[in-house]
């Protein structure tokens, strides 16, 4: 198996007014780290840390700058999962994968956020594929330079007991055309045949695909968001004590379902447009 590929790394949740999304996931019982501001972009973040996972809520605090496709989004979708960024240990080790299986990558991009504490510029590496390469579905990888800068004991509890992004879902309208754009962005040998369409087994994580019509048959009783596809619409958050969950929720009032295997499903109104599920670690 290809170990430039570590899997899963973060979640993008774009969402209009960052403040306002960081209370809602406050309230979801998650920690967050201080704002970090994009060098030379429109955007700015506040992250939620697992040990080897995150999610990124992202909203724009310098508008007149480049946004890379986000004012757009909102346009389009609304607030919600965005686009998937995959782990990889070194960008220029991806980059060579990628041309190998056949795709017109680009060389890695710098992007630099300044942090205070602890104090250091957080550096990436990431490498973006072209939608026209995949299907549609928004998807690159990212190379941590500076990880130890991202995580302390302290942002890594969350009082919902939060553990790991360990599952996401994208709804696509092809799933021919997009079993073959994922196979050459993960290697063919990752994709498994499931009744709602395929999934990508990854070292950490998984990645679904599925239509609109089987999306309520991995996401038992869900609907489908209308609008256009492909989009990233849900993800599976692993926590340690489900029941210790369940009680956090309800002592905060966050409404949610109860499904059958004993998770816990919040629905996309309470979460910045993300259908999110809390399932077992």
């Amino acid at each position: 198996m290809n170990q430039a590929i570590l899997g899963l790394d973060h979640a993008v949740i774009a969402v209009r007014d960052l403040d306002a999304a960081r209370a809602v996931y406050n309230k979801l019982g998650f920690t967050h780290v201080p704002m970090g501001n994009h060098q030379n972009r429109a955007t700015a973040n506040y992250c939620i840390m697992f040990p080897d996972t995150y999610l990124e809520l992202l909203g724009m605090n310098q508008p007149e700058l480049q946004d890379f496709g986000f004012k757009e989004f909102l346009s389009i979708y609304g607030e919600g999962f965005q686009r998937l960024a995959n782990g990889t240990p070194e960008a220029d080790d991806i980059v060579a994968e990628l041309r190998s299986r056949g795709l017109d990558i680009g060389e890695p991009l710098l992007l630099e956020r300044p942090q205070k504490e602890p104090e250091g510029m957080v550096t990436f590496n990431n490498v973006m594929i072209p939608k026209d390469q995949t299907a549609g579905i928004w998807t690159f990888f990212c190379c941590h330079r500076t990880p130890a800068l991202m995580r302390t004991p302290a942002w890594m509890k969350h009082a919902n007991g939060a553990k790991a992004l360990s599952a996401v879902t994208s709804i696509v309208e092809d799933i021919a055309a997009s079993r073959e754009a994922l196979g050459k962005v993960y290697g063919k040998e990752r994709i498994a045949e499931a009744p709602h369409g395929f999934t990508v087994n990854l070292p950490k994580g998984k990645v679904f695909v599925t239509t609109a019509k089987g999306f309520p048959t991995l996401h038992i009783g869900a609907e489908a968001p209308k609008g256009p596809l492909p989009r990233w619409y849900a993800m599976r958050i692993a926590v340690a004590d489900l029941g210790a969950t369940e009680q956090y929720l309800e002592a905060k009032h966050v409404p949610f379902e109860h499904l059958f295997d004993g998770s816990l499903r919040i629905a996309p109104a309470d979460a910045s447009g993300v259908l999110m599920e809390f399932v077992a670690h």
